[in-house]
């Protein structure tokens, strides 16, 4: 009973970690994502702000006067659980409105640092392209990327007017929300709560299996007593001053003593010891000597 339980327990701890290796290569391996976040100031500069009509803004090389200067600011975050080394991005402007004009752009890398981007090709109207020196994941809000518009106009911008596509890493890019940031709250709580029902799970499968395996092997570890009683009233008769003992009195007496001795060991064993090894209130007929046949 004990060796099968052994066993048993041996192959369910072998299964466990193979599901949670599994698992953890399937997570390792997942096409993981970058958090793509748009804010819009509307008006950052603008003549109506300055209130004065005397006041002019002039923009670029021929200095053309404009009205209203925006602003719009994407970020790329990466929650996955990978690092990402000279990322190369593609970042395209679906402009719904051909009367914006970009008047300037300004990325910058982690920390805010300008030499952690390079840009590469681009239109200076509506598709740039970065390389990016780290993408290194994060559980808040720090951003890996960051690109500043300055436009003409006062168009609000929205998420889905950028695309960005990720050109050397398989890694998709979405929309940002707080709820993907493993530092979110509800993150956290939804984390406990599926490793606590694991662990309760767990715990009540074991729970089960041994009282299930007690009950059916109640009547095994009876007649295995029984034998080993046996076994031990007939090794007595060797033994001169046992030998006298007439040979119902003696079945009697090591039936008794077999009995007492697991009585004794019950009580001074801890409850969980006596739980995992299923052992359930010894019987005086557990240990009675079997006739010979």
């Amino acid at each position: 009973m004990k060796l099968f339980k052994d066993i048993f327990l041996l192959l369910l701890g072998g299964v466990i970690a193979v599901i949670g290796n599994y698992w953890i290569f399937s997570a390792g391996n997942e096409i993981p994502y970058v958090d793509r976040l748009v804010t819009t100031d509307i008006s950052v500069i603008s003549k109506e702000n300055l209130l004065s009509n005397d006041v002019k803004i002039l923009v670029g090389k021929d200095e053309k006067e404009v009205e209203k200067i925006s602003k719009a600011t994407i970020y790329l975050v990466n929650y996955s659980n990978k690092f990402f080394k000279d990322m190369e991005i593609l970042l395209k402007i679906n402009n719904p409105d051909s009367k914006i004009k970009l008047l300037s752009t300004h990325a910058s890398g982690e920390n805010n640092e300008e030499k952690m981007v390079v840009l590469g090709e681009n239109n200076g109207i509506d598709s740039f392209k970065y390389s990016i020196k780290t993408a290194k994941r994060t559980d808040g809000y720090d951003e890996f990327f960051k690109l500043i518009i300055y436009y003409e106009g006062d168009y609000e911008f929205k998420d889905n007017d950028f695309t960005v596509t990720v050109l050397n890493a398989e890694a998709k890019v979405r929309k940002f929300d707080r709820a993907h940031s493993p530092d979110d709250t509800n993150n956290k709580f939804l984390s406990a709560l599926i490793l606590f029902g694991v662990i309760c799970g767990a715990i009540i499968f074991f729970v089960l299996f041994i009282m299930f395996m007690n009950k059916l092997t109640r009547s095994q570890n009876k007649r295995m007593n029984q034998k080993f009683a046996t076994r031990v009233y007939k090794a007595s008769s060797k033994v001169g001053l046992l030998n006298e003992i007439p040979e119902d009195e003696r079945k009697t007496v090591i039936s008794q003593l077999l009995y007492e001795q697991m009585k004794e060991r019950r009580q001074t064993s801890n409850k969980l010891e006596l739980f995992l090894e299923g052992k359930a209130e010894p019987e005086l007929d557990d240990y009675k000597v079997l006739d010979d046949k």
